[in-house]
């Protein structure tokens, strides 16, 4: 019974961090009276709807019906503003997923199966759902009367995000990365008849477009350059012109953005008032007026019908909020205040920047969350891919640092599957053991899905890391090509997986375990739908067939009713806890590097 309450007690100690409020992705109906939101009140990210003129009226609309990974991309309003369409899983996490519509009522119509992860974009004045491909390649029309669909854009087009359609329904605008393209968004408009996209063009030819959203005419369209110049100006797709009406006040950031952070999200009725997000904060452009949001940096925003819906305060002094203003009163309404539990942000350790250098390029920075007052310690690199470091306030890494870790998040430039990402990932490593707060080289490396790829890379063909923990990640990647509908990715570094069959060899996992020689977790969703559970069982059976001993050299977990990732607090406690178990048998005793064979 002591070993049950002992279990419990961790687990209690880990959802008290993951248990912080999280509100995310307003959007505001087409009329403006109702706003749809994120929040995770019950213990998972659930979609809410709201009043725009009652504080308290939200209503919860789903039970456990968004896919495991809900995001602001998987729904969208109807056009008359009485049904909302979700990209949703069945209540028992198996089989596909779904588009289905939700009334106001809660009354649910189920439309079509769709893919891997195909979200609701927008809807056509005719009642047509857009949708993204898979993983949000192209986009296609679903007709909501029989649930056929049609392919809109192909999936040249990858990424799809902010489309929207002019109020006539004739014409789309869209961004999205092309194939062949420098690997940044592109904007587009196009005829809803199936014409081909037509690329914004910049002022500059440096310059990158984002389309925004369609003036009150509804015949132009209104577009922001954010580089480098900076300007706002309106689209007129019937004669294919941009008439550059202004610039913004902004910041250039170092890269185009991939969020609506630091970012026009709208224009007002009168078409000259432009409200976008700057450094966290509201800042309407073309006009005197200040928009009061409350305290916290703004997290995410819509603008309909002249009011802006708001999400402020996410892990700061005050809670998150769910906050309403209407224009050009300026009147402000706080339609929902959360409130924090045990733990707040204020038990949370501030990040530091380091720099340290990886094999491939100069020094790049770091980010780091540990507490020195504690002396030296164990430390986790947590990986990932890009240039910049990852700067959010990540639960799991403030939870660790509580268990005595210090936490890093680096930046790995190295194209993937290639010598120079392995050898970057191994420098971050060798980065640590040279700190004096870290403790006696134990460094462990962790990643989720390419980040897992990258660990088991690691732990079979380099011996730095103490130990490691991969989670859903791919294990056979010819396998992962074949299922894959982004394959550039993983063709433009290696080739042609028949042609190029050694090249792959040597990146593939599953033909590496052979170099195992530090202890390393698995942990799989049994319900993955991007990286199949067959790929970490493969991967179970390659290391018992090489002599590995299962709870000796490595262990492994399958998670069950888990996808590639979950928002279900209780699930990531558990799995948590089981991180932190491993860990500490690894990093904080005396284990063996070489623990079996």
């Amino acid at each position: 019974m002591s070993i049950i309450f002992e279990e419990v007690q961790r687990q209690l100690a880990a959802r008290a961090y993951l248990d912080l409020p999280e509100l995310l992705g307003p959007e505001l109906s087409p009329d403006g009276n109702r706003v749809a939101f994120l929040w995770n009140e019950t213990g998972r990210r659930e979609l809410y709807i709201a009043r725009c003129d009652t504080p308290g009226s939200h209503v919860q609309l789903t039970d456990r019906d968004l896919r495991g990974q809900a995001h602001y991309s998987d729904y969208c309003w109807g056009p008359e503003s009485r049904v909302l369409y979700l990209y949703s899983t069945p209540h028992d996490n198996h089989g596909d997923a779904n588009i289905a519509a939700v009334t106001l009522d809660g009354k649910w119509t189920h439309l079509c199966d769709v893919g891997i992860h195909q979200s609701p974009l927008a809807t056509t004045p005719a009642g047509k759902v857009l949708i993204a491909g898979n993983d949000f390649r192209g986009i296609d029309s679903i007709h909501p009367e029989d649930g056929s669909r049609s392919e809109l854009v192909d999936a040249e087009y990858a990424y799809v995000v902010n489309v929207d359609v002019s109020s006539d329904g004739e014409f789309i605008l869209f961004s999205a990365i092309p194939d062949g393209g420098d690997g940044y968004y592109t904007g587009y408009w196009m005829s809803i008849n199936n014409d081909d996209p037509h690329p914004i063009d910049p002022i500059d030819a440096n310059g990158t477009v984002f389309p925004v959203g369609w003036l009150s005419s509804g015949d132009r369209a209104f577009v922001y350059e954010h580089q480098p110049k900076n300007r706002y100006g309106v689209l007129d797709p019937r004669d294919s012109t941009v008439e550059w009406i202004g610039k913004s006040p902004m910041v250039t950031p170092a890269s185009p953005p991939e969020s609506d952070e630091d970012s026009p999200i709208g224009m007002m009725p009168d078409d000259k008032t432009v409200i976008e997000i700057l450094d966290g904060e509201l800042t309407v452009v073309g006009s005197e007026e200040e928009v009061d949001m409350g305290t916290g940096t703004l997290v995410g925003a819509d603008v309909q019908a002249g009011r802006i819906a708001a999400v402020t305060g996410q892990h700061e002094a005050d809670a998150p909020r769910l906050v309403v203003v209407d224009w050009p009163e300026v009147t402000r309404r706080d339609l929902l205040k959360t409130a924090y539990g045990p733990v707040t942000p204020a038990d949370n350790v501030a990040a530091e920047e380091y720099t340290y250098t990886p094999a491939s390029t100069d020094e790049l920075a770091t980010v780091l969350v540990r507490r020195p007052e504690r002396g030296p310690s164990p430390a986790v690199a947590i990986t990932y891919f890009g240039n910049e470091p990852y700067d959010a306030f990540p639960r799991w890494d403030q939870y660790l640092v509580h268990r005595g870790y210090a936490v890093v998040r680096p930046a790995i430039p190295g194209a993937p599957f290639t010598d120079d990402e392995h050898a970057d990932v191994a420098a971050v490593g060798e980065w640590l053991c040279d700190r004096d707060w870290v403790e006696d080289d134990r460094v462990a490396v962790f990643g989720h899905s390419s980040g897992a790829r990258q660990v088991f890379m690691q732990l079979f063909t380099r011996d730095v890391w103490k130990a490691g923990i991969a989670r859903c990640g791919p294990t056979n990647i010819f396998l992962q090509y074949e299922r894959d509908d982004q394959t550039a990715w993983m063709h433009d570094p290696m080739g042609d997986p028949d042609e190029d069959e050694a090249v792959w060899r040597k990146q593939n996992p599953i033909d590496n375990v052979d170099g195992l020689e530090d202890p390393l977790r698995i942990h799989h969703g049994v319900n993955d739908s991007r990286v199949p559970i067959a790929q970490a069982r493969a991967l179970r059976t390659a290391l018992l067939d090489a002599d590995f001993v299962e709870h000796l050299d490595f262990e492994y977990s399958e998670l069950p009713d888990v996808g590639h990732i979950s928002v279900d607090i209780q699930q990531n406690a558990e799995e948590l806890t089981q991180v932190v178990d491993f860990l500490n048998r690894y990093l904080k005793t005396d284990t063996p590097r070489k623990t079996g064979c």
